[in-house]
């Protein structure tokens, strides 16, 4: 009896056993299932809230970068000038030529730009770096090897606030597609008709503070003997002056300084067919008279000069334009 009963107690052992291993079984064929099917939900529902076309493997978008405003990456002083929309037109020293107010409104930089704010261009790797050229610019940049303007070294034009000379036009649209790219805004060269409006209005006026030469409002050789400099009258140059020399004197009516004296400014316009086309090789105006010049007619809002887009002189520089 004793034999019987330890195999019956050994049976009933071996049901329970293969009982717990059943149910074992069953709970974690039941959990794996319920685990698929939350993952299926869950691609299903992330596929939902993802626009047409999208993979839920697409990785999230960088952050942007964050760029610096001009006015607070370029080198005081700099500030913008609002100039609003106008309408009618601007004469110019080509009689059968009018050029037509700006319609909206834009900023031009109230100086021109400076030898510290230029340097920045060349500290960035202005002049090896080719995105920031026009095509016929970083071409002649290259067979001409420059690598800074001229007199960039010159101790009479290089003074920290004094206006950028010696850049061709190459050079300083190069230095406007750099600033756009540092500063993520639209900055470029003014076009002719925005410089005149910038340093005329709508009144007609012959020079930026009025009607009558005035020879201690900018910087010029007006009166003087260019070579011999025997006469020096009030506002004489012998070289350029830092842009803030003439300020609250010789300004706009819309307070923009330096419109007249000091440096020949580049604009964007072509000199022969007037398009504002950035590239190419055609001669560009130049606006605004310089230190170097000794007739009042060039210093006069509409008088109109141009330029071999290649050359750099003492006498030339430019100032920026935000849209």
């Amino acid at each position: 009896m004793a034999a019987a009963a330890e195999q019956k107690r050994i049976a009933a052992e071996k049901v329970e056993l293969e009982r717990i291993v059943k149910e074992k079984t069953e709970r974690e064929r039941l959990a794996a299932q319920k685990a698929e099917e939350e993952r299926i939900a869950a691609e299903k529902a992330e596929k939902a809230a993802s626009p047409v076309g999208a993979s839920p493997e697409t990785p999230a978008p960088a952050k942007p970068i964050r760029l610096t405003p001009p006015d607070q990456l370029m080198p005081a002083p700099f500030a913008w000038i609002e100039i609003p929309g106008g309408s009618g037109t601007l004469k110019t020293s080509d009689r059968n030529v009018t050029l037509a107010i700006p319609t909206e409104r834009y900023r031009i930089a109230k100086y021109p730009v400076t030898n510290a704010q230029y340097a920045k261009f060349i500290e960035a790797g202005g002049y090896t770096t080719e995105r920031w050229w026009t095509a016929a610019g970083w071409t002649v940049r290259q067979q001409e090897k420059w690598t800074e303007p001229r007199y960039w070294r010159g101790s009479d034009f290089n003074g920290a606030q004094q206006p950028v000379v010696g850049v061709s036009w190459y050079e300083s649209m190069a230095f406007c597609l750099w600033l756009s790219e540092t500063t993520g805004e639209r900055i470029m060269l003014p076009t002719e008709a925005q410089w005149q409006y910038a340093a005329q209005d709508q009144d007609g006026r012959d020079y930026p503070w009025g009607n009558n030469w005035d020879g201690t409002r900018c910087n010029n050789q007006v009166d003087g003997t260019r070579w011999f400099l025997r006469s020096k009258p009030p506002g004489h140059g012998e070289r350029t002056t830092a842009v803030t020399a003439y300020e609250g004197r010789g300004d706009s009516p819309f307070g923009v300084v330096d419109m007249a004296g000091n440096v020949w400014e580049w604009c964007r316009t072509q000199a022969d067919t007037l398009s504002n086309d950035e590239n190419g090789t055609d001669v560009r105006f130049l606006r605004g008279g310089s230190w170097y010049f000794v007739l009042t007619d060039d210093f006069r809002c509409a008088d109109r000069d141009g330029g071999d887009p290649v050359s750099g002189l003492s006498n030339r520089g430019f100032r920026l334009v935000l849209y």
